[in-house]
C-alpha cells in the first residue's frame, strides 16, 4: 500500500526534519476555506435520549392531537414529539451531539494516485497551495517512526509516565450530514458501547461524503499523562533520518 502526502514545501521533512502533529478538533475552526483542510464535523458523533415535552391547558379545555418538531439552537431537528388527543405530557427520543474524548493527534495521508485523473482530483480535494507532494511507500514503518517520535517528544519533557494510545487506518465516509447514533442512553449498557466506542477512536475515522475524493489513511494518537494536565494544539516531531527517507519526493 503506497501513501502520498502533500504540503507546503517550506514545511517539507526533507528541509525541516520535522512532522507537525495537530489535535483533530484543530482542523475544525482553522480559517481555511478550503473543504479538504476545515472539517467543522470533525469527530463529532450522536448518542440516542429520552426527552419529555408539557403544554399547558384548562382542565376543562380538550386537547387536540399535535405533533411538536424538537430543534437545536441552531436550528437543526432532531426528533418530534407526539402529543395525543387530551394529553399534556409526551416523551420522546431525540438525538443528542455529543464531542468525542479523548482527542488524538493525528496525522493525514491519502492513498496514492494511480492515474493523472486521480491525482487532480485529489488535489482539488486538498489544500490548492501544497506545491510538493510525498509517495509513502511503507505506511507501516511511517506509524512506527511517528510513534518513536512522540515518545522523544515526552522525553525531551521529562515525562516519565504516560499511556499512548494509537489507530492507523482508512477513513470512512457517511452519507448525509450526520455521523450515525452510536448508542441509546434508554439502554442499560449504553455506557459500555460508548466506552467501545471512545477507546476505538472510531469518531476519528468517520467524515462526511464530501470529503470522499481525499481517499484519507490517518494516524491517530492519544496522549495521556497525569505529568501533562494540558497538551498543546500541536506538535512538532524531530524525525529519524529513517523517518525522513519515508518522504520520497514525487513532484
Amino acid at each position: 500500500m503506497e501513501l502520498i502526502r502533500g504540503c507546503d514545501s517550506q514545511f517539507a521533512p526533507e528541509k525541516t526534519g520535522q512532522i507537525r502533529l495537530c489535535k483533530a478538533t484543530f482542523y475544525r475552526d482553522i480559517d481555511v476555506a478550503n473543504l479538504g483542510i476545515r472539517d467543522e464535523k470533525e469527530g463529532e458523533t450522536r448518542l440516542l435520549a429520552e426527552g419529555t415535552i408539557t403544554r399547558e391547558a384548562k382542565d376543562d379545555l380538550l386537547l387536540p392531537e399535535t405533533a411538536v418538531t424538537i430543534a437545536m439552537s441552531d436550528s437543526e431537528v432532531v426528533g418530534t414529539a407526539h402529543l395525543k388527543e387530551g394529553s399534556k405530557r409526551a416523551t420522546f427520543k431525540h438525538e443528542l451531539r455529543t464531542e468525542v474524548h479523548p482527542i488524538p493527534y493525528i496525522f493525514c495521508t491519502s492513498r496514492r494516485p494511480e492515474s493523472t485523473d486521480e491525482e487532480r482530483v485529489l488535489k482539488e480535494a486538498l489544500h490548492k497551495e501544497y506545491n510538493a507532494w510525498y509517495i509513502i511507500k511503507d505506511a507501516d514503518a511511517l506509524g512506527r517512526e511517528l510513534e518513536k517520535s512522540i515518545n522523544g517528544w515526552l522525553f525531551d519533557r521529562q515525562v516519565t509516565e504516560s499511556k499512548l494510545t494509537k489507530r492507523y487506518g482508512w477513513v470512512k465516509y457517511y452519507e448525509g450530514d450526520k455521523p450515525r447514533v452510536i448508542a441509546d442512553m434508554t439502554d442499560d449498557n449504553w455506557g459500555d458501547r460508548v466506552t467501545e466506542y471512545l477507546v476505538s477512536m472510531e469518531a476519528w475515522f468517520n467524515k462526511r461524503h464530501i470529503y470522499h475524493n481525499e481517499a484519507e489513511y490517518r494516524y491517530a494518537f492519544v496522549i495521556e499523562s497525569s505529568q501533562l494536565p494540558t497538551l498543546p494544539k500541536f506538535i512538532l516531531l524531530d524525525l529519524t533520518m529513517s523517518a525522513i527517507r519515508l518522504f520520497e519526493r514525487a513532484y
